[in-house]
């Protein structure tokens, strides 16, 4: 039997995949990450992973110095998502 909506499928695959390889880059190769979630904002801006998708990239960005770019995405996710169970590890990334 096939799957109801195979194209809606695959993209949920497909960003599962991007936000995998995103992370993976994270550490090693914060710009490429960067870029990963940026290419993954705009394909998916309302996707099911923002939040997620956010955290790594103010992780990258703290990672490459950019500070005040930093607090600024982060500043926008708090307003975002106030009950967000990702604060914590925003938090501790922007702490000194």
């Amino acid at each position: 039997m096939r799957p109801a909506h195979p194209v809606q499928r695959v993209t949920s695959t497909s960003k599962v995949r991007r936000k995998r390889v995103a992370r993976s880059h994270a550490g090693a190769r914060p710009a490429e990450s960067l870029a990963r979630c940026d290419e993954h904002a705009r394909r998916f801006a309302n996707g099911t992973l923002v939040q997620e998708r956010e955290v790594l990239a103010i992780d990258a960005l703290m990672r490459l110095g950019r500070r005040p770019e930093t607090e600024a995405r982060a500043s926008r996710f708090r307003a975002s998502f106030p009950r967000s169970g990702h604060l914590r590890r925003i938090e501790a990334l922007l702490a000194p």
